[in-house]
């Protein structure tokens, strides 16, 4: 495997303060039949000398019966956040630090510590006595027993503790042979914490994001048809399951044919929440995870990037020429805007080689009602990067200036942001 070289972190700010007042609306829409809906793409207004735009959007909803939402108590749900599938890439939990390989050079910049001059994107490393160590290892090479293929390689995410074991993801990247294709694959991990070998728990959609919710861990599960001669290795259907920590009692809680994302679904309130969409429109459904009853939500034309599920309100990235953050009150249906954040971030050549999408970066964060961002004005005479803290009840919001320079030379700059503990690290590149 090829050699790493640490990334140089130009600035890391912790934000806490509260600084001014960002009000948004909004509204609340008829019941249309399902079969009427049609798709359209809104353009946002930009708000006057902010460099932030804004849109009104109209939940409009079928069938609509009232929605039952419950209160998930602290800590209950682990696992992907809004943006990216990758999680927390550095953890801190119960005295120990964590961090995946693709992040251990911003960890070992901001926590100190030496003990590896090399590491793989794979592995997991532990901070110990002032000494990075390998904590667990899950090398190309066990995706290849498997298949019987080469994989060029693997990139852990998602780090989560609970029940006395660090549970996490790693992507892994297939190169085809003579009689098919497949699509890259990732796998669910759990470790001790007090140390021992890495045990497999289940096999998920690439790409896909998953969750511990309320104990149980849910995912889309990858279900495999033998087509000769065709690429799609998997079955068409798009399954959501749930199971027990350690992989047992897989339980299917919703199943569709319908296009979706493994990236974009969200647990919370007793309930899932996907993405759908036909060849004419798109829209959220919701499924109680005990009845199986199920809502759906039309979102007025929104071109939805991802779901995350916080306090009542699905909290939704929409894409267009930047992502702008938005979030819908489950219950009655009405949105507001937020904010608005950058679409690409800047990514260690770790990450580009496995992947060219920007799903494993992280540019916004969400966690007890904070919303921590990044975003650009491209339209002033000078460049600036931000990085913000919204609150997301109150709007009052924090920004720290990541840099100001002349606006020619823009698309150099890049950044990503960790979240760690009770801290927020940026990192920005030029």
């Amino acid at each position: 495997m090829r050699k790493k070289i640490a990334a140089a972190l130009a600035g890391i700010f912790v934000v806490c303060l509260v600084i001014f007042c960002l009000t948004c609306h909004g509204s609340q829409g008829a019941e249309p039949e399902r079969e009427n809906m049609k798709t359209y793409r809104p353009i946002p207004k930009k708000a006057e000398g902010t460099g932030i735009y804004r849109t009104k959007q109209t939940v409009k909803r079928w069938g609509w019966k009232g929605w039952e939402v419950k209160a998930d108590a602290p800590g209950s749900l682990m696992g992907s956040n809004i943006v990216s599938i990758s999680g927390r890439a550095i953890l801190e939990e119960g005295g120990s630090l964590y961090a995946a390989g693709y992040r251990l050079p911003m960890a070992m910049e901001l926590y100190g510590g030496d003990g590896v001059s090399d590491w793989e994107d794979y592995n997991i490393y532990r901070l110990k006595d002032g000494k990075w160590e390998l904590f667990a290892s899950n090398p190309p090479e066990k995706v290849e027993d498997r298949y019987g293929i080469m994989v060029d390689e693997g990139v852990a995410m998602n780090l989560m503790c609970y029940g006395g074991f660090l549970y996490y993801g790693v992507c892994y990247k297939h190169t085809w042979d003579e009689d098919r294709i497949l699509d890259t694959a990732q796998f669910v991990y759990r470790v001790p914490i007090q140390g021992g070998g890495a045990e497999e728990v289940v096999e998920t959609k690439y790409e896909s994001k998953f969750y511990i919710y309320n104990g149980k861990v849910y995912y889309m599960p990858r279900e495999y048809v033998r087509e000769e001669k065709d690429w799609f290795s998997y079955t068409r259907d798009n399954v959501y399951q749930e199971m027990e920590l350690g992989g047992e009692n897989k339980r299917e809680i919703y199943r569709t044919d319908m296009q979706t994302w493994g990236s974009v679904f969200a647990l919370g309130g007793g309930c899932l929440y996907l993405l759908e969409w036909d060849d004419e429109k798109e829209w959220i459904t919701g499924v109680n995870l005990e009845t199986g009853d199920t809502r759906y939500y039309s979102m007025g034309g929104m071109s939805i990037y991802t779901l995350f599920y916080e306090g009542g309100y699905l909290y939704i990235s929409s894409f267009s020429n930047t992502v702008s953050i938005f979030r819908m009150d489950v219950s009655s249906g009405q949105t507001e805007y937020l904010a608005d954040c950058i679409e690409m971030a800047w990514r260690p050549p770790s990450e580009i080689a496995i992947s060219e999408e920007c799903d494993f970066v992280n540019t916004v964060w969400l966690e007890n009602g904070y919303l921590y961002f990044m975003w650009q004005d491209k339209n002033a005479a000078l460049e600036r990067w931000f990085f913000s803290a919204l609150d997301v009840e109150t709007k009052q919001m924090s920004t720290e200036v990541l840099v100001e320079k002349e606006s020619e030379s823009w698309q150099e700059d890049r950044g990503y942001l960790e979240v760690v503990g009770d801290e927020t690290a940026v990192c920005h590149n030029v």
